[in-house]
């Protein structure tokens, strides 16, 4: 229940998927990577429900390009879940502390797009090249949620913003959305060709004790967000992301 308090809270206040922030804090618990993976979808399932929900309420979804973002990752979730029951513990670990390191460039780059844009809401153009840049966007997406267990939300908004014309909030938006589904379809692949059965089975009342502190903590966490300066949020961000980029390379070093 502390851990996913504290993943929902430092994912209202950071705006990131709580996928980052739940698999480090799962190994600190002592449950396998393999494992964690999949259990931080169960999360991922409510929390990008609840996001969603208000982001549906501000106006900032749109439904036609998270429904392309959606079947476009359905393609390449298998391929994630496959790789990531095959992957050794170590290399795993690995991968996920570089996974880190884009996340902190992609951050870097969506705070700078945030404060270029209006607040100004607009339809986003839905030509050839934007569709196009719509299923580049769902197979990355798919393919880094079901192998990290993580959203993807801080892959697929700034994607959205360079290649589809998307505003940062209708970005955020659409990709909760999105990943909603992406996190769904990737617990069913889990379930039947990794480890979540066992995981849950060991861990279920964890995993609801998670979730639910986790739906507690996101709307804290956000309400902070809006007390906080945005430059010290920023460079907490930035300190935390790297914290757990360091961690993650030792737990690989020890798996």
């Amino acid at each position: 229940a502390g851990s996913g308090l504290g993943a929902g809270l430092l994912s209202g206040l950071f705006g990131v998927g709580g996928g980052t922030l739940v698999v480090p804090l799962l190994l600190i618990l002592g449950i396998s990577i393999h494992h964690a993976v999949g259990m931080s979808l169960v999360y991922i399932l409510f929390a990008s429900a609840s996001g969603s929900y208000k982001h549906y309420r501000q106006g900032n979804v749109h439904f036609s390009s998270a429904l392309i973002i959606s079947l476009a990752a359905f393609c390449t979730i298998f391929l994630g879940v496959k790789l990531g029951v095959a992957l050794p513990a170590k290399v795993l670990s690995y991968l996920f502390s570089a996974l880190m390191l884009l996340v902190v460039g992609l951050f870097a780059y969506r705070t700078h797009m945030s404060q270029k844009q209006s607040d100004t809401p607009e339809d986003p153009p839905l030509d050839a090249p934007a569709k196009a840049g719509l299923i580049g966007t769902g197979l990355v997406a798919g393919l880094f949620s079901s192998l990290f267990g993580v959203g993807g939300g801080f892959v697929m908004v700034p994607l959205l913003v360079i290649f589809s014309g998307f505003k940062i909030k209708q970005a955020a938006g659409t990709s909760l959305v999105s990943i909603f589904f992406i996190a769904l379809v990737g617990i069913v692949q889990h379930y039947y060709f990794g480890s979540l059965k066992a995981a849950l089975a060991a861990n279920i009342i964890p995993m609801i004790a998670m979730a639910g502190a986790g739906i507690v903590g996101a709307p804290l966490g956000a309400w902070c967000n809006q007390k906080l300066p945005a430059r010290l949020l920023q460079k907490s961000f930035m300190l935390f992301i790297l914290c757990i980029m360091v961690y993650m390379f030792f737990y690989g070093q020890s798996a």
